[in-house]
């Protein structure tokens, strides 16, 4: 059973499922192995759970959320995000495709999903940035769920385009977020979400193009005043740089982005 003390828990890529394996003890330096607790969680129907993401709220480490892609393309058709939800520290748990987002006006069938990021809001909403592909449009949303909700909402963070005058095209990698939790912050609550920028030349930014010449990247910031439901423009945050990964520090409450360059 994983109850309150759990203080850490990292998913586990299985054949048919996720195990979770929790420590019982805040800062063990070896847990013994009757603190450590593995749980399996069922996979999605008819495909095998990829990259999976966890979070628990650190305002209330019983809410637990578990979120991983729904095959892996091109090995298996990606078609989605998976999630699985516990309200009891781990002891109970439900599932079910995280609801597709959507651009505004389009109702196109979904056809790509990966890249999953888990984290909770300041309102203890559960939040999951996914990459999703409807049609020939393309790009990262921030589903939001809040406590008590059935349904949630997303909105797009990032969309891939093209450049109608030079053909060139913008796809957006694999996001990362992060939530400011510090209660001095003039920023509290707010939610960062970063994506890699590629560049890509003479080619249409939809899945499954390919490559006509090495991609040059940059990373991109959106940022979120209410927990998640819209975002302010996207801002260029480094101009040759991929694989950002942010932080929030305690005593300015901004955002920071280690980055890997060319």
């Amino acid at each position: 059973m994983i109850g309150k003390l759990v203080r850490r828990l990292s998913p586990l890529p299985l054949v048919g499922g996720l195990a979770l394996v929790g420590c019982g003890r805040a800062e063990p330096p070896r847990p013994a192995p009757e603190d450590v607790v593995t749980t399996v969680l069922a996979a999605p129907p008819e495909v095998a759970a990829f990259a999976p993401t966890l979070a628990i709220d650190p305002a209330n480490p019983d809410q637990i959320i578990v979120a991983a892609s729904r095959g892996v393309a091109p090995i298996r058709n990606s078609v989605g995000i998976w999630t699985w939800r516990s309200d009891d520290g781990g002891r109970t748990w439900s599932d079910g495709a995280l609801d597709t987002p959507h651009f505004p006006g389009d109702s196109a069938e979904q056809i790509f999903g990966a890249h999953a990021v888990a984290d909770f809001a300041a309102d203890g909403a559960a939040l999951v940035t996914s990459i999703a592909g409807f049609g020939r449009r393309m790009g990262s949303f921030v589903s939001r769920r809040a406590v008590g909700d059935s349904t949630g909402s997303a909105v797009a963070a990032f969309e891939n385009f093209n450049d109608s005058q030079n053909g060139r095209g913008i796809v957006f990698g694999k996001p990362w977020m992060a939530v400011d939790r510090e209660e001095k912050s003039p920023f509290y609550g707010s939610v960062y979400v970063s994506a890699e920028a590629i560049l890509l030349d003479g080619t249409r930014a939809a899945p499954g193009d390919p490559l006509a010449s090495i991609p040059s990247t940059s990373v991109r910031l959106v940022a979120s005043r209410d927990g998640g439901q819209t975002f302010a423009p996207l801002t260029l945050v480094a101009d040759s740089a991929f694989a950002a990964q942010m932080v929030v520090t305690h005593e300015a409450g901004c955002s920071m982005l280690p980055t890997i360059g060319w």
